[in-house]
């Protein structure tokens, strides 16, 4: 996968289509590196989600009705937003 660092640097909103491109295209490199080494045995799903936090609320990018979302910790996980909406 694509290092952040390595990542076009830029403003953000100029250029987020980029990094979502080069996250994907990272994901993708890796699945076929690991589908190679376990000689086509492999297989994988890729799914999504979006969030924006803004103003301290947490909306669903990919549902609008999901506004003010639960932001959480998780020991393991890390910061977790509840009921987003998966894609992919």
């Amino acid at each position: 996968m694509t290092p952040f660092a390595a990542l076009p640097r830029c403003l953000f909103p100029v250029c987020k289509a980029q990094i979502i491109d080069a996250v994907f295209v990272g994901l993708h490199r890796k699945g076929k590196a690991l589908a190679e080494r376990a000689q086509g045995t492999l297989s994988y799903n890729v799914t999504f989600t979006f969030c924006e936090i803004y103003d301290e609320v947490v909306q669903d990018l990919l549902n609008s009705q999901n506004r003010d979302l639960p932001l959480t910790e998780d020991l393991i996980q890390g910061m977790v937003v509840e009921h987003l909406t998966e894609s992919g």
